[in-house]
């Protein structure tokens, strides 16, 4: 589609899938009021003004990175220079600015019910920081609403004159990106009392709040599942109360954005986002949804016009929207039908300017007001459930047999680096969790429980083994003191209750449980600290370099990411997470505990190895947990051989680049004996790398699009890909005993004689040899590389400074934290900031890191 292209006639679609310098005062300057149909429109519907933002495009493609910096730096912005809020008289086609800053920043403005003011953010000129501020229009006095050193951004008016917005004040990043995120935050007019209501990991986006009082807005969320493709519409009461899916989370695909309700329907408008992470600025295609049928009913989403991409479209009236593309305002009617308003002067478009947000000036109602319905002094709530065997995919689950809940939160990241896991995880989970505890469920599958307050939860389900049967593949939260209850697992929201439901279940004839953790088990699972002793204790003496029996090594050397054992038991899949797929529900036992293999080799199944109780419950837990490699976001960016993410070379700080790697003259001695002694048996899939960096061409993750979101070509089950892997033959703790030696070698000389050439001799007769020598050199190389910048579960480690800036800026580490002078536990630093943003109904936190002398 022509960028231009604004006549259309296209018929709206029913959707059957997801997929398809400070300046202040009037400055007149005029602008190209183009289309006659479209102003009239306007004025019919009372509509005489229009307030918008102008700014230049965003930096970062994502539609959420648009403030703060970037990781590496405080000095890479997100954020763009040149900011006006304009008032647009709809009759003459003459523009008023009310505020310029060319060094500045302006967005999201919300008129005001009386019509007379403007809520907006604003980032002044030399500031890195998004705060909120008020502009009266006759006066055009500036008020600041809130202040300090975060991004208050997309703010809207609540009906008794409080403030809801999404901001940076939960001091948290983006899981998959190397920018910040925002969640929501409420305040009184002044700015004071600012208080978190979501409690979102991710990214939360443009509350807008609906006729009934209710806030809607977009959540982002991938507990257990894809980054890609829950981008959807949530609510919540304005005290944070009821937080629930809107419409979607359930079906995976697109962004849902700048939802608004429509006058006089039951239909919302929004932005339909295309791609993984929808379109720079929230670009998309104007939608509505009317949320009757429930929040999965997909045709019940109508996109109104499919070829014309807008940004914040707004609905006048049940029968016309207005909306921004580029430099123009459009009109659009529920059929579709475009038609140009207004064209930014010249002058304007040739600075770069695009139009954005705009909104009618014009009185408003007030919304209902919900009462607050949450309890300051609790620093908990409840969640009762009625019946655990209700709900989707939970076929075959007989009755009685699931007997607890486990209790877990996923855990926010103080700082991130880039797109990918590592190394958190291999092709599975982005983020730590930490377990909370489990709970009885009844005989009736019911279960009554206390859970702490503004903390996001995942549950799942256990059977009378302690496995894992189902998951909730998302996030609840409760307020303190808030009262929260569900049907069953998944359960859908506009089905009829069961004939049971109504009457009081056995949980609730009793107080409310506590979740307990076993004494054995960690709250947050670290698989060098927890898992590895215990495979070391029963599975190296078989899956080992000296003795790889199956083709297995269960050793904790240690690869370019990871160490062998965790990178065999994830890829393997001996250890079933859900592997990045993009499911809002899946069957019993699909992954955890329940679906991994693993658990039967623990118990007898495999030759004589027999755990102990308290041994398979640890691993267990770990399973449940997702399965992660590290117990420390200082792990993050650090540790690391080769550039495994998709970020430019300056975005990883410390870590080794792919380049880096292969053109070490090491490598590049080595890479040639490879290609000349290995690659006639080692072809296609199964080649070998040609040094550690190498991952050929073969990411942690594939995608492959919300209907098959893995990539299955990669075969992960095949024992010969995996062994092949640069994760596998390279060992940076023992180089000699990495595989890319011990399999060519001779058994005589101490090898595995695993690799023979075509007339039976093996490929490598001796360690004196020029190709042994020469992948024995590239491999202490990469041994020093990984030594010189440390691993975090080694006592010399530092953590990379971007780590160490930010948990300055949060309060944790002290000021006078030098690393060459000071040692810190990475655990101990994560657990406070942690705990910082835990809710207290007295008092604040005010703890601090422990320096120790180096």
């Amino acid at each position: 589609m022509m960028p231009h292209q604004f006549l259309s006639s296209r018929r709206p679609k029913r959707m059957g899938s997801y997929f398809a310098g400070l300046a202040l005062g009037w400055l007149a300057t005029s602008g190209a009021l183009l289309a006659g149909d479209a102003k009239q429109q306007l004025l019919d519907e009372g509509v005489e003004q229009i307030v918008f933002a102008t700014r230049h495009q965003s930096i970062d493609a994502h539609y959420y990175a648009s403030f703060g910096h970037y990781a590496q730096s405080e000095n890479t912005p997100a954020y763009t220079e040149f900011g006006q809020l304009v008032i647009l008289d709809v009759d003459s086609g003459e523009m008023n600015i009310l505020l310029e800053d060319e060094k500045g920043g302006v967005r999201d403005p919300q008129m005001h019910y009386d019509g007379k003011k403007i809520l907006f953010s604003y980032r002044p000129g030399g500031s890195p920081y998004f705060n909120l501020y008020e502009i009266d229009i006759a006066s055009k006095e500036l008020r600041q609403i809130t202040k300090g050193e975060y991004d208050d951004i997309e703010p809207s008016y609540l009906p008794n004159g409080d403030i809801v917005f999404v901001s940076t004040r939960s001091e948290r990043w983006v899981n998959c990106w190397a920018t910040p995120s925002a969640t929501i935050h409420r305040c009184d007019e002044n700015g004071e009392n600012i208080h978190v209501l979501s409690s979102n990991i991710e990214q939360d986006n443009t509350p807008w709040v609906l006729p009934d009082g209710r806030i809607l807005y977009t959540r982002w969320e991938y507990v257990d599942r894809s980054q890609f493709t829950f981008h959807h519409l949530w609510t919540m009461h304005p005290d944070g109360t009821r937080q629930q899916a809107y419409f979607g989370n359930m079906h995976p695909g697109l962004v849902f954005i700048d939802g608004k309700p429509i006058p006089g329907s039951d239909e919302v408008l929004f932005s339909r986002s295309p791609k993984q992470h929808g379109w720079r600025d929230h670009k998309g295609y104007v939608a509505r949804v009317s949320a009757k049928k429930g929040p999965d009913h997909e045709e019940s989403l109508v996109v109104v016009n499919d070829k014309v991409v807008c940004v914040d479209p707004y609905p006048i009236s049940k029968d016309l929207y207005i909306a921004a593309q580029e430099t123009a305002l459009i009109t659009m009617t529920p059929d579709g039908e475009v038609a140009k308003l207004f064209d930014l002067p010249k002058q304007l478009i040739q600075q770069g300017l695009k139009i954005h947000e705009p909104r009618p000036v014009r009185p408003r109602a007030r919304e209902s007001i919900i009462p607050d319905r949450t309890d300051a002094a609790e620093e908990t709530g409840t969640m009762i459930l009625s019946n655990v065997y209700e709900g989707r995919n939970m076929d075959g689950i007989e009755p009685g047999s699931i007997r607890e809940l486990l209790i877990m939160e996923t855990l926010p990241k103080p700082v991130n680096h880039g797109g990918t896991q590592p190394p958190i995880s291999f092709f599975g989970t982005f983020t730590l969790m930490r377990t909370l505890g489990t709970v009885p469920v009844e005989e009736d599958g019911s279960a009554h429980f206390e859970v702490p307050a503004k903390r996001p939860i995942v549950l799942a389900a256990l059977d009378e083994e302690g496995n894992s049967v189902q998951r909730m593949l998302s996030f609840t939260t409760v307020m303190p003191g808030e009262k929260q209850s569900c049907i069953g697992c998944h359960e859908d929201r506009v089905s009829t209750p069961p004939p049971s439901y109504g009457s009081m279940s056995m949980a609730l004839k009793r107080e409310a449980s506590i979740p307990k953790l076993a004494e054995h088990r960690p709250e947050i699972y670290d698989f060098p600290r927890d898992i590895q002793p215990i495979l070391d204790r029963h599975c190296v003496e078989c899956h080992s370099p000296d003795k790889l029996d199956g083709r297995v090594n269960l050793s904790g050397d240690d690869g370019p990411i990871f160490t062998h054992s965790y990178h065999t038991l994830t890829v393997l899949q001996e250890a079933v997470d859900n592997r990045n797929r993009a499911n809002g529900s899946l069957p019993p036992y699909s992954f955890g505990s329940g679906a991994s293999p693993l658990m039967k080799k623990l118990s007898g199944d495999h030759y004589d190895v027999k755990l102990s109780d308290t041994e398979i419950d640890i691993i267990r837990g770990w399973l449940d947990t997702g399965s992660a490699f590290p117990g420390t976001y200082a792990a993050l960016g650090s540790g690391i051989v080769g550039n495994y993410d998709r970020l430019p070379e300056q975005y990883h700080g410390r870590m080794s680049s792919l380049n880096q790697v292969r053109d070490w003259p090491e490598s590049v001695a080595a890479s040639k004996v490879i290609r000349q002694d290995c690659m006639s048996c080692h072809t296609d899939n199964r080649r070998l790398p040609l040094h550690p960096a190498d991952h050929k061409g073969i990411p942690h993750w594939s995608w492959g699009g919300v209907d098959k979101p893995i990539k299955r070509d990669m075969e992960w089950q095949d024992r010969e890909l995996v062994f092949s892997s640069n994760h596998q033959v390279f060992n940076l703790s023992r180089p000699d005993k990495s595989l890319m030696l011990q399999a060519p070698l001779s058994k005589e000389q101490g090898g595995l004689g695993i690799c023979v050439s075509a007339d039976g001799k093996p490929v490598i007769e001796s360690d004196d040899s020029e190709t042994y020598q020469l992948i024995l050199k590239m491999v202490e190389r990469a041994k020093q590389e990984l030594d010189g910048t440390s691993r975090f579960n080694r006592d010399d480690f530092v953590p990379l400074h971007s780590y160490l800036r930010q948990m300055k800026n949060y309060g944790i580490i002290p000021e006078e934290y030098d690393p060459a002078k000071h040692k810190i536990d990475p655990y101990e630093v994560d657990e406070l900031y942690f705990q910082k943003h835990w809710y207290r109904a007295e008092g604040e936190f005010n703890e601090k890191a422990t320096l120790i002398e180096r």
